[in-house]
């Protein structure tokens, strides 16, 4: 069903009074399928050429890994929220932040996470150097989009971590570790700061006070994306317009307006779609509508890799796809909108089969400590805002690790006993005494 005057869901767009693109848009639509020397016009930009080069070492099976984790969590996730309730989640944040645990699981910990983060086909090494050179690929793409990637461990005093472990996500995923103790208000404070730090202050809190007395150890990723649309939208066309609900409600929201004839679209038989890009082209969001009476949740469910790569390698340009009439009398409409979403996802991943990883005296992960741990909760927060401008988005994903307190070797003085009190320079005893019952006085 072609829509040619509101298109509105999750994405934003172009302008009449945009420059041309010619010299920064993507040549192929295709975002998995490039090279680094053919892929993009300005390629004589140093920092992209680089960016490029590390984008085409990553491996398109590893990439498609990520995309089957990356659709089969959104799935639970919806499945589990009510349908009126906003999503927006980082599966990358969290496939970073559960890959940095998996670097010391074991046994069947490490089975079960492998299946959950679809690893089962590469070895560990495999894994980290290509989250090495995607986060590197990403850093540097577009001087018009900002990509922020930051991890770091939070280790309890006193709690043993492998040198070797520290190392490994220090090598890989640039990981900022410290030894901290985590019962004091200042840690709650410092690791909330780093948080904020990290995702341009739009996340303020990811722990709060008091810490369980168990947890000995958060890992922590951090994403942040600020991206400029190649088509920017005039907000002085942006006004109220209705926004429909499933039972035919409405509301009015600020609607933003451009003409659209820049973007790349698909139209299906039951949902249209919309391309939408950033800076020099490479990053883009897509938005996919539904068509009326086909619920979101029921396109949905049809997500999965196959699906996913089949639509968006089949976006064509406008002129492409309507007559010269629709062409020309054309109007796209997206809302702005902003909110923030938080998320305990233990549910989602013990579902998808990694429930080990949360059972304390069932986990492994004796490469990251000769003690017993164990996930104890796993949290993302997020955050989103799209106006005529861009989006700005951010993501901080908690792993936190507990540990059973080893038995306790104590010495009670809970009957009859003898004490002296001595000078130790002399010898010389000054009192000595045996307390039958403390309480007589």
């Amino acid at each position: 069903m072609l829509i040619v005057i509101v298109i509105g869901l999750l994405a934003i767009g172009c302008s009449e009074h945009a420059t041309d693109p010619t010299s920064k848009v993507l040549k192929t639509i295709n975002p998995n399928n490039y090279s680094a020397e053919e892929a993009y016009d300005n390629r004589a930009d140093p920092a992209h050429i680089l960016a490029d080069e590390y984008a085409s070492a990553i491996d398109y099976s590893f990439m498609a890994a990520h995309t089957q984790f990356a659709l089969k969590c959104f799935k639970e996730i919806e499945d589990a929220e009510p349908g009126d309730q906003n999503i927006f989640f980082s599966p990358l944040s969290l496939q970073i932040a559960l890959t940095m645990m998996f670097n010391g699981a074991e046994g069947s910990t490490y089975d079960a996470m492998a299946r959950t983060l679809e690893f089962q086909d590469f070895t560990l090494a495999e894994i980290n150097e290509q989250f090495l050179n995607l986060v590197r690929s990403l850093e540097s793409a577009d001087h018009s989009v900002t990509f922020h990637n930051a991890n770091s461990a939070w280790i309890d005093i006193g709690f043993p971590v492998f040198e070797d472990y520290q190392q490994q996500i220090i090598d890989y995923f640039s990981a900022q570790v410290e030894n901290i103790d985590l019962q004091t208000p200042e840690a709650v404070e410092i690791i909330n700061n780093w948080a904020s730090e990290h995702t341009g202050g739009q996340i303020t809190e990811i722990i709060s006070q008091p810490i369980p007395p168990l947890v000995v150890l958060y890992l922590i990723n951090a994403l942040y994306f600020a991206g400029e649309w190649i088509y920017e939208f005039d907000p002085r066309l942006t006004g109220d317009d209705k926004f429909y609900f499933p039972d035919g409600s409405y509301r009015y929201v600020e609607m933003m307006e451009n003409t659209g004839q820049d973007y790349y679209y698909l139209f299906s038989d039951n949902f249209d779609a919309v391309r939408m890009p950033y800076g020099r082209g490479i990053f883009a969001m897509y938005v996919f509508l539904p068509d009326e009476g086909n619920d979101v949740a029921n396109f949905i469910d049809r997500l999965s890799t196959r699906n996913w790569e089949d639509w968006v390698y089949s976006f064509e340009e406008l002129e492409e796809l309507v007559d010269q009439e629709t062409y020309y009398s054309f109007m796209y409409k997206y809302p702005k909108f902003k909110f923030g979403y938080e998320i305990d996802l233990e549910d989602v991943l013990t579902s998808l089969g990694m429930g080990v990883a949360f059972t304390a005296g069932s986990a492994d992960f004796q490469g990251i400590s000769p003690l017993h741990l164990w996930i104890s909760k796993a949290m993302q927060k997020t955050f989103v805002e799209v106006d005529e401008y861009g989006t700005v988005a951010s993501a901080i994903t908690t792993i936190e690790g507990s540990t059973q307190l080893p038995p306790m070797t104590q010495f009670e003085v809970n009957r009859p006993f003898f004490f002296a009190i001595r000078d130790d320079r002399t010898g010389a005893i000054l009192f000595m005494g045996k307390i039958v019952d403390p309480v007589i006085e």
